[in-house]
């Protein structure tokens, strides 16, 4: 099985063609020679039927992606091993409520 593009992956708001909103491209990604971009993670399209709010939330869900599987992986595993059971279970509450706010939101 192939590995996804490593995160932390950003939302960045352009269309430069007319059909596309915006583009999710690695945080921390090399400029590539020439000045270039590198390749975009998503590409972000709407329709005339789709309202760009929605545009944009897929597009913050799609971004928080490398967050969101690096807190499901923490929760499975925390739960496990470490402190009290309930110490455990509070803090992969408080990282469950960090990657919603993250979707949300967006990243600060």
């Amino acid at each position: 099985m192939s590995r996804h593009t490593p995160g932390p992956w950003k939302l960045e708001e352009r269309s430069t063609d007319g059909r596309s909103w915006g583009y999710v491209y690695p945080v921390n990604a090399e400029t590539l020679p020439g000045g270039s971009r590198p390749p975009a993670v998503a590409r972000l399209c709407h329709t005339a039927k789709q309202k760009i709010s929605e545009v944009e939330a897929n597009g913050r869900l799609i971004a928080a992606s490398p967050r969101l599987l690096e807190v499901l992986k923490t929760i499975a595993n925390g739960l496990t091993d470490g402190d009290s059971y309930m110490e455990r279970l509070l803090h992969a509450e408080q990282l469950a409520r960090d990657a919603v706010f993250l979707v949300e939101r967006g990243a600060e």
